[in-house]
């Protein structure tokens, strides 16, 4: 009768004796081949003491013993760890053991420098803060504010009561509420702005932006008391603005007249700049003659920098006077200018506004050394 099969335990654990550690079931965990081969010369050393007892030994020649072969067979049934045979290592099975034990130890050997690193070397929490813009312009707003200054600066009629009315339409606006004041005996003429649309609003330092407002601009030819409205003509203006800490938006200075194509913004003096009286004197011709060709041509070429493309007011108005040219000290290449020019405008009106400029510096011989690359309107010189 055959005994029942005797249980190795479950089947995980048969499959990771047989693969992992390569000890098929009933083979001690401790056994190894070394101990097979001890085994076995002691049962052998037993073997030849009792054959030594039996026979004599003066009769009997010994014989020897033969040398132990290696059984590549499958070991029987039954068969006890002793004559347990190794398996071939070169098996799939043994390639995917040696795998497994390889990964493991590298897994833990990863393990305890991770953890050994940790506790001598803790980390700390390192807090990520995201830099967001600290000035950030009311765009809104200040498009509502350019569209209202400008509608109400180059709207004009000679009646005194049409210019007070403009005068407060435009100091509602103004941190110091004044607004521009035209005198009626001097104002000749009548003109009318609409359409106007916001093209863009640039931000700058120190809370301020300029807001680019174009539109169409209407004159008026007096016939006795009646005026008589002109062909509408497209028209642009630029208004320097400010906001405070509570976001409202005022104006500073007047608007000034600009090319309707929008060029490159000029940058503004830098706060407590000195003047540069040497440059300043060395330029003014070249700004007097900017001016005029920036008034009459729709693309300007007097004095302006290589490489710069500046649109002009192609007959906007026409170039009175330079009442103002300071240059501030700056760099090497660059420089910053204030202009205040006085316009008559083809309604018969004269204007006086005010321009920030950006010199380049030009070969010696040209313009005293500088020419203009930018331009933008608005602002004051105060």
């Amino acid at each position: 009768m055959n005994e029942p099969e005797k249980s190795h335990g479950p089947a995980w654990w048969v499959w990771v004796r047989t693969h992992v550690f390569l000890m098929p079931p009933g083979v001690p965990l401790n056994y190894s081949k070394k101990r097979e081969k001890k085994e076995q010369a002691r049962k052998a050393k037993k073997s030849q003491q009792g054959q030594a007892d039996a026979l004599d030994a003066w009769t009997q020649p010994l014989t020897p013993e033969p040398a132990p072969q290696r059984n590549s067979s499958a070991p029987p049934a039954g068969a006890s760890a002793g004559s347990w045979a190794m398996e071939n290592e070169k098996t799939f099975g043994a390639a995917l053991a040696k795998v497994l034990r390889i990964a493991l130890i590298v897994t833990l050997v990863f393990v305890c420098i991770v953890g050994l690193r940790q506790i001598i070397f803790p980390s700390q929490a390192t807090t990520v803060v995201q830099e967001v813009e600290s000035e950030t312009f009311p765009t809104a707003a200040g498009a509502e504010v350019a569209t209202r200054q400008v509608a109400a600066y180059l709207t004009i009629d000679p009646a005194d009561a049409a210019l007070a009315a403009r005068q407060q339409a435009m100091a509602l606006d103004s941190p110091n509420g004044s607004g521009d004041r035209l005198d009626s005996a001097s104002v000749t003429g009548k003109q009318s702005v609409s359409d106007l649309a916001v093209v863009r609003v640039a931000q700058l330092d120190g809370g301020r932006a300029r807001a680019l407002v174009t539109g169409t601009i209407t004159d008026y030819t007096a016939d006795g008391e009646a005026w008589t409205a002109g062909e509408p003509r497209p028209v642009a203006a630029e208004v320097l603005l400010t906001a405070d800490d509570t976001g409202t938006v005022s104006v500073l200075g007047r608007p000034a007249l600009i090319a309707t194509t929008p060029g490159p913004i000029a940058t503004s003096p830098a706060e407590g700049a000195q003047h540069d009286t040497t440059v300043g004197g060395a330029t003014q011709d070249a700004a007097e003659s900017f001016f005029s060709s920036y008034g009459e041509d729709e693309s300007v070429t007097a004095s302006v920098a290589p490489g710069a493309d500046i649109a002009g007011l192609a007959g906007g108005a026409e170039f009175s006077s330079l009442r103002g040219w300071t240059v501030y000290e700056g760099g090497e290449s660059t420089r910053t200018a204030l202009a205040t020019v006085a316009w008559t405008l083809p309604s018969g009106i004269e204007l006086t506004q005010t321009y920030t400029l950006t010199l380049s510096s030009v070969s010696a011989d040209e313009a005293g050394g500088w020419q203009i690359s930018a331009i933008s309107g608005g602002g004051t010189t105060e």
